[in-house]
């Protein structure tokens, strides 16, 4: 990386997301009520972070 320092960031499973919205497509049903999904990203704790002195 080219930045100092290294930036915490939010990492996104776009894989999974896309899965998971794919296959409430493929099972919508047009009786049926919204459904909703919960997606988890994952926080990467880099050295732009730090606990907070005092």
């Amino acid at each position: 990386s080219r930045l100092w320092p290294p930036l915490t960031s939010v990492r996104r499973h776009v894989s999974d997301i896309g899965r998971t919205a794919a296959a409430m497509l493929v099972q919508t049903d047009v009786a049926d009520a919204p459904t909703a999904a919960s997606v988890h990203p994952q926080l990467m704790v880099r050295g732009s972070c730090r606990a907070v002195d005092g």
